[in-house]
């Protein structure tokens, strides 16, 4: 029963995870040995066609709402350290491209 931390929030048994997936994969085989064991009756390709478009594209939709679920934004107080982290970074390059303008503009009007 190997346990790790799957996020700061929650604690996952691997084991259980591990037999999700086989599940999921046991069952879209499942799903496709059936789908190949139907027989297609002839039907008019377009229709065909509109039906995977519109199937792809649902799907599409799905999928991303799916993974955005996954999605963990960051909270106010770690916002505020990196917008803080890219001024500070923003300001320390300036000032120094500045001083390096100043030494080469000055032994510019040295030589």
């Amino acid at each position: 029963m190997a346990k790790f931390e799957k996020s700061k929030r929650e604690i996952v048994d691997v084991d259980l995870e591990i037999e999700k997936l086989t599940k999921t994969k046991k069952e879209t085989t499942k799903k496709v040995v059936k789908q190949t064991e139907k027989k297609q009756t002839p039907k008019k390709k377009e229709t065909k066609n509109k039906k995977k478009k519109e199937s792809k594209i649902i799907n599409f939709f799905k999928e991303v709402k799916h993974e955005m679920s996954k999605v963990q934004f960051p909270g106010r107080k770690e916002m505020v350290k990196y917008s803080l982290a890219t001024v500070i970074f923003i300001l320390f390059f300036s000032i120094l491209f500045y001083v390096v303008e100043i030494i080469i503009a000055a032994l510019k009007a040295w030589v």
